[in-house]
């Protein structure tokens, strides 16, 4: 995750994102509290014994207006999808 960030602490073209060094513990907590609130899923990309990707995802709820208007449904969410630079262009990203 703190690649992630660093990644768009980059890019950010207001200079506004910073990563402060407590960033990806506190970052990883709150993700997985998430996770196992909404039915979610987290899974890792290993090159050897080295994490290179990671995807992770949550089933949302309709809400109740939602579903005045359509059948219930399980929708899908990605809320992370990283690989890291050395291993980008391989097809890993398609394959999380």
């Amino acid at each position: 995750m703190e690649k992630l960030q660093d990644f768009l602490v980059n890019i950010d073209p207001l200079k506004r994102l910073r990563r402060l060094p407590e960033y990806g513990e506190n970052y990883t907590k709150n993700l997985i509290k998430k996770i196992f609130k909404q039915e979610g899923l987290i899974i890792l990309m290993y090159d050897k014994e080295k994490i290179v990707g990671c995807i992770a995802g949550i089933i949302e709820k309709q809400s109740k207006d939602n579903l005045l208007e359509c059948i219930p449904t399980k929708l899908g969410r990605i809320l992370e999808l990283f690989v890291l630079d050395s291993h980008r262009g391989l097809g890993l990203g398609k394959k999380l």
